[in-house]
């Protein structure tokens, strides 16, 4: 345990040297990190890159980047998680992350939203009241300030497939606005090398439910 936190603790100083050093060094430590996000497939490889980025959090307090993608990793980590009680720690996690951040845009906004689609993918049922209101509420707010941004009609079109057809789902509702986001992100270009520009994948395979 004690080998562990040394080689933390010299893992964190070492990120804090580098990014005294510049822009250029972080840049270069966001592109690793997310290189690695972008080719993990198993919970210990996600959870490796969220330490990633809270680790460059922590030494670039000005940049919202880092704690981002590190909720979006821990997102993530709750569907890769069967156990409902870890889900909701990872969870809990993404929110105090993303909920941590002074920047407010179209892309935290959106994250927000995923993050209440995480936690709502856990128990439905019990927390469609709270969850959903926090879900609409804040793809409304990134729609205001960027109505291309294609993560919005996808994360509107994901929950809609899963919400039965009695309540306004099913394929009939959410195709249309996956078709959207497909088009949008033909055309969509992130802001820079390092924002925000996932979701392709994803929405590929949930378009393959409207076949």
């Amino acid at each position: 345990m004690k080998k562990t936190i040394a080689i933390f603790a010299l893992s964190f100083i070492g990120v804090l040297t580098t990014f005294a050093n510049g822009d250029e060094k972080y840049t270069k430590a966001m592109q690793a990190a997310l290189s690695q996000m972008h080719t993990a497939a198993k919970p210990e490889q996600m959870q490796a890159v969220a330490n990633r980025f809270e680790m460059i959090g922590k030494s670039t307090s000005s940049e919202w980047l880092p704690n981002y993608y590190a909720a979006f990793c821990y997102a993530n980590l709750s569907y890769m998680e069967k156990d409902s009680r870890k889900r909701d720690q990872y969870v809990e996690k993404a929110q105090s992350l993303i909920d941590a951040l002074v920047t407010e845009n179209d892309e935290v906004f959106v994250m927000k939203a995923y993050v209440a689609q995480a936690n709502l993918a856990i128990d439905g049922q019990n927390r469609w009241e709270t969850q959903g209101k926090i879900f609409s509420d804040n793809l409304e707010k990134a729609e205001k300030l960027n109505a291309q941004n294609p993560r919005i009609d996808m994360l509107r079109g994901v929950s809609l497939l899963y919400t039965p057809e009695p309540f306004g789902g099913g394929t009939k509702n959410a195709c249309p606005l996956l078709q959207r986001a497909k088009e949008k992100f033909n055309t969509f270009k992130p802001a820079s090398e390092l924002a925000p520009a996932w979701g392709v994948r994803d929405l590929e395979q949930h378009l393959a439910q409207c076949k």
